[in-house]
């Protein structure tokens, strides 16, 4: 529970803005999910019910360990967005947040990256216009 606990303390810091009673974590299973929470007053933390999401995607399965920036949650004009990295296929998931309930709803098929699968890390542009993608295993960044 530690490493989960962590994780989403991870994101929520990085969100900032975006949403603050919910963290998520990138499971990085074959296949992949998001699990969400619900972080109570007293800090403790809930499982949404409609959790976990799958990803559509492939995760590493163990075979890696992935960061825990392997996520980005972005706010956008209308909605705000998480990209989650498949470790395995090598993809990224989209999905809008419900800032209500916690919710994610997958906005369609991953996006296929041109590289090998690998640990990537995911991060925003100040502005929110661009995402950035990087893979441990190469020199690449995908914007």
């Amino acid at each position: 529970m530690k490493p989960i606990y962590l994780a989403g303390l991870f994101l929520l810091a990085a969100s900032a803005g975006a949403q603050n009673r919910f963290v998520y974590v990138n499971n990085q299973g074959d296949p992949n999910y998001i699990t969400g929470y619900q972080i109570n007053a007293n800090g403790s933390l809930t499982q949404l019910a409609a959790a976990p999401f799958s990803t559509g995607g492939n995760g590493s399965n163990g075979n890696t360990s992935g960061p825990m920036n392997s996520m980005a949650i972005v706010p956008g004009s209308s909605a705000t967005y998480l990209y989650a990295a498949n470790g395995n296929d090598p993809s990224i998931s989209v999905f809008t947040l419900d800032p209500q309930t916690g919710n994610l709803q997958l906005t369609g098929s991953p996006l296929l990256l041109n590289d090998s699968s690998g640990v990537y890390s995911l991060s925003a542009s100040p502005n929110h216009q661009f995402l950035y993608v990087t893979n441990e295993f190469s020199s690449d960044i995908h914007a």
